[in-house]
């Protein structure tokens, strides 16, 4: 029997070798195209859409934006109360509360109004500076201290 198996085997392996039939030629390469345009973007409706209009720019400086603007007779600097100091690894900055009840953060050199700008601010207050003209014309440097209310203790 494995007589008759080697024997087949050889037989196929023979009628193989004959009758393979010739490899097919390789198509001839195709002449290049032009590239082709992109197709046009479907334009997608925006599900939210941002309105700015009658709000603040979240990125402008509140100091220099609203806060403490001069009117005709200039920032009224007593209606101004310190609510609290904070220390970080840059300094102090302090948390000012105007008339209006709106709270504000002030570091040094922040100006305040036209004439004014935070000169200093220490654990106990802030120190304001503000450079206005006296009656006779002359530029007076006048300096107003915010001193934070110490809580009493009951």
């Amino acid at each position: 029997m494995h007589a008759a198996l080697a024997a087949g085997l050889l037989l196929f392996a023979v009628a193989c070798s004959r009758d393979a039939p010739a490899p097919t030629p390789a198509p001839p390469p195709r002449p290049a195209q032009p590239p082709t345009a992109p197709k046009p973007a479907t334009a997608v409706e925006p599900r939210f859409t941002y309105k700015p209009e009658g709000r603040r720019d979240p990125f402008r400086n509140v100091v220099d934006a609203r806060l403490l603007e001069e009117g005709a007779e200039g920032i009224d600097y007593s209606s101004l109360k310190v609510a609290g100091i904070v220390w970080q690894r840059q300094g102090y900055f302090a948390l000012v509360e105007t008339a209006d009840g709106l709270g504000h953060i002030l570091r040094v050199n922040d100006p305040l109004g036209k004439t004014g700008r935070v000169r200093q601010i220490t654990p106990e207050g802030v120190v304001i500076e503000v450079r206005a003209k006296d009656f006779s014309g002359r530029l007076q440097t006048r300096t107003i201290t915010l001193e934070m209310k110490k809580e009493e203790k009951q």
